[in-house]
């Protein structure tokens, strides 16, 4: 083998350990819009029939976050764009995007209405990528509209799985709307936000129908309905699931946690 052949070759076999260890960047989007699951809470009242108007609240629950995270190491302020830094013990929500959960702490939707939001890429238990959470004008904590600006977060930084208890919900109204095609539509409002989404009450042939876990009867009484519990339970709800926006590199680095 000549000189310069031996050479080359002897230089590629050191680089070719270097090569094949190196973790291949992957593209994620920059910006998604996603789901929160809520555990909503059994009605407890209601015990006697009501009568409701249109834009009153027909009754009241509770709701919380069905998946959680508590980080067990403090992840730093973020400058640009800039996020809060979040203590070690935070209690985190899981927001669902389509390849993958991110959790977010409850964001404020008064004054700055962002927040850091993070995500263990390759599940190793250590949070390596974040993100930022923002409301959008969307009035409740665990409504997040999207989170954007995706990066790496300077470290890795330890997590626990986590549940929310029932003392951390957040209230929810069950609002009448009016009557559409015969039968009664109804709102559910999380905390200070409406949702858009319409819940007719179209009974099967028992007379009965399933509005956020209450088996009800509903009988019309003029434009007002009449509403009569039946039986209630626990159940889960999901806000909606968006899109995507862009799409960013990600190399999420080998080490140690911090």
């Amino acid at each position: 083998m000549r000189p310069a052949a031996a050479i080359l070759a002897w230089a590629l076999a050191l680089l070719t350990p270097a090569i094949s260890s190196a973790q291949p960047a992957q593209m994620y989007p920059r910006a998604e819009q996603g789901a929160v699951m809520l555990i909503v809470g059994a009605l407890t009242s209601l015990d006697a029939p009501i009568t409701v108007n249109p834009g009153e609240v027909a009754w009241t629950q509770s709701a919380r976050p069905a998946a959680g995270a508590r980080l067990v190491d403090p992840l730093p302020k973020r400058i640009r764009p800039s996020g809060k830094a979040l203590p070690a013990g935070e209690l985190l929500f899981g927001y669902r995007l389509a390849g993958g959960m991110v959790y977010c702490p409850p964001l404020p939707y008064k004054g700055l209405r962002t927040a850091q939001c993070v995500r263990d890429i390759d599940g190793d238990g250590a949070f390596d990528a974040c993100y930022i959470g923002d409301t959008r004008g969307i009035r409740s904590h665990f409504l997040v509209a999207l989170v954007a600006d995706l990066s790496g977060c300077g470290g890795r930084y330890r997590y626990a799985p986590a549940e929310w208890s029932a003392g951390e919900a957040v209230p929810v109204a069950v609002l009448f709307k009016g009557y559409r095609d015969g039968a009664p539509v109804f709102l559910f409002k999380i905390e200070d936000q409406v949702l858009e989404a319409e819940h007719p009450c179209r009974p099967k042939n028992d007379g009965v129908c399933v509005i956020m876990g209450l088996r009800l009867r509903a009988e019309p009484v003029g434009e007002a309905v009449r509403i009569t519990k039946l039986s209630a339970e626990d159940v889960k709800f999901e806000t909606y699931l968006g899109g995507e926006v862009g799409m960013r590199r990600l190399i999420i680095p080998k080490g140690a946690s911090r």
